[in-house]
């Protein structure tokens, strides 16, 4: 994995694209994102090192280990099992879903009640559902 360097000297904030998580780049400031230049590049509408008084520079991996990746777009699980209590599926997106549908897979009639699902809190690395015990479902969840 590449390493580039991007630094706001324009003056003013700067928009992250939300493919790195939005957010805004201060005046001044630099992030680390971990994606190579041309990639990082792209995200940034830029077409060159310096666009916009925006810098981009390429370093190295070891001394940036907490740059920020590139998030996935979209989250499909596997087929899951319901359990009737909380399940926690990690999810990978690196936010917290704002859109979460769960989608039966089994479509025969529950053995007690109805197919239900609870959401629960999700976070940026779990979704939390319950399902009705011994259904199949999957889960979709986007930032």
């Amino acid at each position: 994995m590449a390493t580039t360097l991007v630094k706001n000297n324009s003056g003013h904030e700067w928009t992250i694209p939300n493919s790195y998580g939005g957010g805004c780049l201060a005046f001044g400031d630099t992030v680390a994102v971990a994606s190579d230049l041309a990639a990082v590049q792209a995200a940034f509408n830029a077409i060159s090192k310096v666009t916009g008084k925006l810098e981009f520079t390429i370093a190295r991996d070891a001394d940036y280990p907490n740059a920020i990746q590139q998030l996935k777009q979209l989250f499909v699980s596997a087929e899951l099992t319901g359990t009737g209590a909380q399940q926690t599926v990690a999810h990978g997106l690196g936010v917290v879903p704002t859109n979460v549908v769960i989608t039966p897979t089994d479509m025969s009639p529950a053995p007690v009640g109805v197919f239900t699902v609870t959401e629960g809190v999700h976070d940026n690395v779990n979704v939390k559902v319950s399902v009705t015990l011994n259904k199949k479902y999957k889960i979709h969840a986007a930032p």
